[in-house]
């Protein structure tokens, strides 16, 4: 039964759909709080980002899995992913034709606001640059583009009628983002030097990653709670948050390589679907 239920649990994150849901919640976050376009349809934005992640996440996974086929090693979590693989195709066809729907249907002037994140999206994956390489094998930016691809999608289409709260908003998302990145660049700091892509953590060494990791999510609390005092939602969205960021430091700090992917994947993952849930509760009773 036990193994049954992690086979389960596997094949929920590794069929992407867990980062898709993280992706899509995490984007729509302050929507509720804020005024944003009436032409603007949340349903269609939350569709279109959770669809497009799940389908590019496969796509990712799936050139990944080929690289180390081509070495002849399938290693740590690639092994788990080689039992889904073949029903990426399916799954690349299927939420790549939705996320075209729910991108039509969210309406071509929209398209403006998030073109430029979609193009690093699609360079952060797909081999297109000199060398077959993609953006991720760019030395030391690696976790500089997720982090504002990510934010880019959770704050563009807000309006915000304080700069400064706008400012907290889009500098806690990306100390957020960033400070739960690094705990992922530890997990791959063996395939990156395999790689000879150079990261922050194959630089600064796992130890010292781990304290700006720390720090950066310790920023983004403070500015959680500068966000939430001033829109005036009740204290039981401080201590949630706090509960969640502590649980966040407490995974990063205890985190290594040989712990079970399933930590990251499922657990600091999942934080941005929480997070995201968290927002759209508190900040949209304000």
């Amino acid at each position: 039964m036990q193994h049954k239920a992690t086979r389960l649990l596997k094949s929920y994150l590794y069929s992407n759909i867990h980062i898709g849901l993280c992706a899509g919640f995490f984007a729509i976050q302050y929507t509720n709080a804020f005024q944003v376009d009436t032409s603007f349809s949340t349903v269609s934005y939350f569709g279109f980002i959770c669809c497009a992640t799940i389908a590019l996440y496969c796509i990712h996974r799936f050139i990944g899995y080929q690289s180390l086929l081509r070495r002849g090693s399938i290693v740590g979590r690639y092994r788990d992913i080689e039992q889904v693989i073949p029903s990426y195709p399916i799954l690349i066809l299927c939420f790549g034709i939705l996320s075209v729907y729910f991108l039509w249907s969210l309406g071509i002037s929209h398209l403006y606001g998030i073109a430029i994140p979609i193009c690093l999206s699609g360079l952060y994956v797909l081999p297109v640059l000199p060398g077959q390489k993609r953006l991720r094998d760019l030395p030391y930016i690696k976790i500089f583009i997720i982090a504002l691809t990510w934010v880019w999608f959770a704050t563009w289409h807000l309006q915000v009628d304080s700069s400064v709260l706008y400012f907290l908003m889009i500098s806690e998302a990306t100390c957020y983002m960033l400070g739960i990145t690094i705990p992922f660049d530890i997990r791959d700091k063996a395939i990156d030097e395999a790689d000879s892509v150079k990261t922050l953590v194959t630089h600064i060494g796992s130890k010292m990653a781990k304290s700006i990791a720390c720090l950066l999510l310790f920023v983004s609390f403070s500015m959680v709670c500068l966000i939430h005092y001033q829109i005036g939602t009740s204290y039981v969205a401080f201590l949630l948050h706090a509960a969640l960021y502590l649980l966040l430091i407490c995974i990063t700090t205890n985190y290594n390589s040989s712990k079970p992917d399933t930590i990251l994947t499922g657990l600091v993952d999942g934080a941005l679907l929480a997070k995201g849930l968290l927002g759209i509760y508190f900040l949209g009773q304000t």
